[in-house]
């Protein structure tokens, strides 16, 4: 399966379950969510303005355009956890199972969020984002 099959699979309502383990403090956060994953178009205003910030020529990529939204709680105190990214993954033209990733997270500074993609054999997608501050890993299969 490659990226786009990946995200035409993916795309609907879904339930989330997560936890998180902070190595440095110990703490441990629990959370879950409703989840929504909707396909973008090349021509989404969205999917164009994140191409044109960082310098990608949509006429000459293959891309994937994502919007995930998502309404959930964390922790024990019941906490909100609501908000929404775009992603956009562009497949390597040699080795169309990785790429580069590009994420807004409605912050405003787009260009401080890329990474890179690996679609494995096994159809688990792993993204990598990374910033000056941290690296973030996060793993997803069907």
């Amino acid at each position: 399966m490659d990226i786009i099959e990946f995200f035409q699979f993916s795309a609907g309502e879904w339930f989330s379950q997560r936890t998180i383990h902070n190595l440095v403090s110990g703490e441990l956060q629990a959370g879950k969510s409703e989840v929504n994953v909707e396909n973008l178009e090349k021509a989404d205003s969205t999917v164009i303005k994140l191409s044109e910030q960082n310098q990608i020529d949509l006429s000459a990529t293959q891309i994937v355009g994502v919007q995930i939204n998502w309404n959930g709680t964390t922790n024990r105190e019941q906490v909100k956890d609501i908000g929404s990214t775009i992603l956009i993954l562009i497949p390597n033209s040699d080795n169309p199972y990785q790429g580069r990733l590009l994420q807004n997270r409605g912050d405003g500074d787009s260009k401080k969020n890329r990474g890179r993609y690996i679609m494995g054999s096994d159809d688990v997608l792993t993204m990598i984002t990374e910033s000056e501050d941290f690296t973030q890993r996060n793993v997803s299969g069907i």
